[in-house]
């Protein structure tokens, strides 16, 4: 489950997303993040009580940014948990690759837990991934007088789920009594499943690939997608195992036997 928020974040938010995470971890459950200051950084401190975790990351996986999470970083490979990162190695973080990684964090998790953001925080980028792909979204209610929870008030009078604990994710994803993993195997039997059909962004996204690699920017033009669609699309073909993602932000078919 990706639990994502401000790098600004205030004290009680910080605290509240490292309790979420180990009380999911608990319950056999993954919490995903981006390994950012703040929120974050909370999410993945499980590791030091020996929980396993998942961090994206947007830069080389040999890079450890930011500095201070070089501790962190090791503690999350030690116990058991993954590093993640479609960047080659030694690869510099940008503001830019940011948001494109969030696609990647929603699309591992079940949902994605919003602690806290404001109106222009990226994780409020990760939850419209997450809608795209077929994800609940929650977020944590703040103060209407903190701009650092602008962002995520706004979810909840959109729709997304008030949560204050993680027995309220549970409730709504129906989890009673099953442990994380064999949700995640049930979850993914069901995609699996729904695979075999595919919506009509997805055909028109095919239509423009082939077997040789596609710039993104090109697939932008050909199939006169927004870019956060046509990524979103992406993804599920990947998960679908239809394309596959290249170096330098390219797409091409994955060739299959006949």
């Amino acid at each position: 489950m990706a639990i994502v928020g401000s790098r600004d974040a205030s004290a009680n938010s910080i605290r509240l997303a490292y309790e979420l995470s180990l009380e999911l971890s608990q319950m056999n459950f993954i919490t995903v993040s981006g390994l950012a200051r703040g929120v974050d950084s909370a999410v993945h401190s499980v590791a030091y009580q020996g929980k396993p975790t998942i961090a994206v990351i947007a830069n080389g996986i040999n890079v450890i940014y930011p500095r201070e999470n070089a501790k962190l970083y090791k503690s999350i490979v030690r116990e058991g948990g993954l590093l993640i990162s479609e960047l080659p190695f030694s690869a510099i973080p940008k503001a830019s690759l940011f948001p494109q990684r969030n696609r990647i964090i929603s699309g591992l998790s079940l949902c994605v837990v919003v602690v806290e953001a404001s109106k222009k925080s990226g994780s409020l980028i990760t939850a419209n991934f997450a809608l795209s792909q077929g994800r609940e979204v929650f977020a944590v209610p703040g103060s209407p007088l903190d701009s650092r929870c602008a962002g995520s008030n706004d979810l909840i009078k959109q729709g997304a789920y008030l949560i204050e604990s993680a027995t309220d994710i549970i409730s709504v994803l129906g989890f009673s009594g099953m442990t994380g993993m064999e949700h995640a195997l049930r979850d993914t039997q069901k995609r699996t499943s729904k695979n075999t059909t595919t919506t009509p962004v997805q055909d028109l996204i095919l239509k423009n690939l082939s077997i040789s690699p596609t710039n993104i920017d090109d697939l932008v033009i050909c199939c006169n997608l927004d870019v956060s669609v046509l990524l979103a699309a992406l993804l599920e073909l990947e998960l679908a195992g239809r394309v596959e993602r290249l170096t330098g932000n390219r797409f091409a078919l994955i060739a299959t036997s006949s």
